[in-house]
């Protein structure tokens, strides 16, 4: 039965991964969020990444830019962009990264105009909820454009006018700064409604002299000024609290100038410098420093070489920068940056010390209504563990139990000198026995893992063994939090499951998944799916021959969708919907007989569903 005390909803928080902790070390402080009002999802994501330095593996989060609003350097369109470097990647490797990087500008290097300045997500924005629903950490930055004469951010404040114009009134430059501010801040209330923290890095590198925000007419204390007006408008005068604020010097310039230029302890998160083609320890050193007490990560790296090892970064990251919690490896502009245009993307993804995306999950906190507990147990506050709250029992036979879908759970408990042992039972069957014992204590200990289950729904119980380790004075088990993972399931075109109404063509192709394809350009054609759960994707070939086709959810029209595209593109997924209600679902894939006027035909080459 479940218990009936006063319970904290704190259902299934995305926690961006296990807090697992090696048994011989010490837990790391829990970091709290410049914003004191922050939701409780950002600060969970803030105390995770902090604790990140403790563990022995899976503690570096592995991010990749993908993209600007519009015009990128390389000369890919935003979406095609998302082909390349974050569905491309997972073609090639089999993972997405467990962060991705998005910019709200325009504008491409040097490009002073032919677009509008306004900052916007409208291109992305899809994009980035399709990383987010499925775990993974979203950093958002800003190449702003120059509020004085609408240039790119790669140009300089006008003769005649300095940096704290933009945040006083009465000058045109400070209408135009507020417009933009504001139309960012509408868009992190659409995160916020959705319940999505992000990792905001502003007026990056200002301690270089490239951008409008940190060369000619700017000094440390205008600079400051700006950082903070930006942040009590979006925090107070706004009400945005799922911001997770990141200041980013340059790691090629001056570690004197970052520091003059930082904004201060209660207006920065994490600290993320830029590091491209060195590895100086100054900036480092000085900003893992106990006077910061901040996250501390690689914003952006890159290379100035035409190809590059891409486990270099990692590398340097174990010899010398130890604390780092991410780095994200830029796009190719200039030269092939990123980890898709490199070479060993395959190992760099699979090193112990990387965080992917699909090494991210979903907790459920001790203290959430979907745990069950019988027996005897004290629900308490205690900030060492996640959530600030613990169950705890020394009873035998007391159990807490949780049912999940998805593909492995782990327990996480604390160890102390008076803990005792748990069973653990997997739909009903003995499986483990588990000693939480420990000579110090030891915080969010993952004690038990599973990742061999079905991709179905399970039980997961806990039970209070009665036991205990010979050198251990007591019988308790301190349950913090599951963890589970759910797969995708995958349907290939070929599958029985999949059905077709109307023209299809089906032949083999060795570019698709399982060398298999469904081909058609006849309006109306269809392929269904009857599927058991709440997302779904479709994957599909974008090329100068594509056109368009509808999708259906339960016989109700969702999205049309064109694969036009101005060179044939890798497999990706081109549809994706989350949210819907647990239960069967039945997914439709029309063709519509509708292509972009660019394109040479109205093709659609299906290549797989997945769903979980």
């Amino acid at each position: 039965m479940k218990n009936n005390r006063s319970r904290m909803t704190v259902a299934r928080l995305w926690l961006i991964g296990a807090l697992y902790l090696s048994c011989a070390l010490p837990l790391h402080a829990d970091q709290a969020t410049a914003d004191p009002n922050a939701t409780a999802k950002t600060k969970a994501m803030l105390n995770w990444l902090s604790n990140l330095g403790v563990r022995s593996d899976n503690k570096v989060v592995i991010g990749q830019y993908v993209t600007r609003q519009l015009n990128n350097t390389d000369g890919r369109t935003p979406a095609q962009a998302w082909d390349y470097y974050y569905e491309g990647l997972h073609a090639v490797t089999g993972k997405y990264v467990g962060m991705a990087g998005l910019d709200f500008s325009t504008r491409a290097k040097s490009q002073h105009t032919g677009s509008n300045n306004t900052p916007s997500d409208s291109n992305w924005r899809k994009f980035a909820m399709d990383h987010h629903n499925n775990g993974g950490l979203l950093r958002l930055m800003w190449h702003s454009g120059n509020p004085w004469n609408d240039a790119s951010a790669w140009s300089s404040i006008p003769s005649g006018s300095t940096m704290s114009d933009i945040i006083t009134p009465g000058n045109a430059a400070y209408t135009t700064w507020m417009a933009w501010l504001s139309a960012i801040a509408d868009v992190m209330q659409y995160y916020e409604d959705n319940d999505v923290t992000v990792i905001w890095g502003p007026l990056h590198e200002a301690n270089g002299n490239w951008f409008w925000w940190g060369g000619l007419r700017t000094t440390p204390a205008s600079y400051i000024d700006v950082w903070r007006h930006m942040y009590d408008y979006f925090t107070t005068t706004r009400g945005l609290h799922n911001i997770l604020w990141m200041y980013s010097p340059g790691n090629l310039s001056s570690a004197t100038s970052a520091v003059d230029r930082y904004p201060g302890n209660a207006y920065v998160d994490i600290i993320g410098p830029d590091k491209y083609d060195n590895t100086y320890t100054a900036l480092y050193n000085t900003f893992t420093s106990p006077t910061y007490g901040k996250v501390f990560g690689w914003g952006e790296v890159g290379s100035n070489l035409n190809s590059i090892d891409n486990r270099i970064y990692i590398n340097q990251i174990k010899a010398a920068f130890p604390k780092a919690a991410f780095y994200l490896q830029w796009a190719d502009n200039d030269y092939p940056k990123s980890i898709r245009s490199n070479t060993f993307a395959d190992e760099v993804m699979d090193i112990d010390w990387i965080i992917t995306r699909d090494e991210l999950g979903t907790a459920t906190d001790n203290s959430s209504s979907s745990v069950a507990y019988s027996g005897s147990w004290a629900h308490s506050a205690d900030s060492t563990y996640y959530n600030s709250s613990k169950s705890v029992s020394n009873t035998s036979g007391s159990t807490a139990t949780f049912s999940f879908t998805g593909t492995s759970i782990d327990i996480y408990t604390k160890k102390t000198p008076l803990s005792g042992m748990y069973d653990v039972y997997i739909d009903n069957v003995y499986v483990a026995t588990v000693d939480c014992y420990s000579a110090t204590d030891q915080a969010a200990v993952k004690t038990y893992s599973n990742s061999a289950l079905s991709n179905d729904e399970h039980t997961v119980r806990v039970q209070l063994a009665g036991q205990k380790n010979s050198s251990s004075s007591g019988y308790y088990v301190g349950l913090d939090y599951f963890q589970h993972r759910s797969a995708f399931v995958v349907k290939d075109n070929a599958s029985a499951a999949v059905t077709y109404g109307g023209a299809w063509t089906h032949s083999a192709d060795s570019s698709y998944f399982n060398d298999t394809k469904s081909v058609s350009n006849v309006s109306g054609s269809s392929s269904s799916l009857i599927f058991t759960g709440t997302q779904v994707g479709i994957f599909t070939r974008k090329t100068p021959a594509s056109g368009m086709y509808d999708v259906y959810i339960d016989n109700v029209f969702d999205a049309t969708v064109d694969l036009y595209a101005t060179s044939a593109q890798p497999i990706s997924r081109t549809y994706s919907k989350t949210g819907l209600g647990s239960g069967e679902h039945t997914i439709r894939l029309e063709v519509s007989g509708q292509a972009n006027p660019d394109s040479s035909g109205a093709f659609i080459g299906l290549d797989y569903f997945d769903y979980r």
